[in-house]
């Protein structure tokens, strides 16, 4: 029988698993860095908006997802196919990488 989440005492799952800070300009797009494990990523930008594709194509200021100055977005898609654009201004893209299994070992 497998062990489940609640079995293994002690431990609470998401288990986060790096960080990365991102500046995004208007003329250049930054992708994701993630570490070995991460299965999905909790992400707010800071300071004005950013525009968002995850097909590995970059965004422009007008073309994208827009993701609004302070608010979160959780992404469990390919992190290595993500980039984002300043809209406008010079935003910071705050970034935490999480593992989600228990069998996930992290660094693996």
């Amino acid at each position: 029988m497998p062990t489940t989440v609640e079995q293994i005492p002690g431990q609470t799952w998401p288990v986060a698993s790096g960080k990365q800070m991102l500046a995004p300009t208007v003329s250049t797009s930054v992708v994701l860095t993630p570490p070995k494990g991460a299965s999905w990523a909790l992400m707010q930008p800071m300071g004005a908006p950013v525009r968002w594709w995850d097909d590995g194509s970059a965004p422009t200021v007008s073309q994208g997802f827009a993701l609004s100055a302070g608010a979160y977005y959780t992404y469990a898609g390919d992190l290595k196919a993500f980039r984002a654009i300043a809209e406008s201004g010079t935003p910071t893209l705050s970034v935490s990488y999480y593992r989600s299994s228990p069998t996930e070992i992290q660094g693996q």
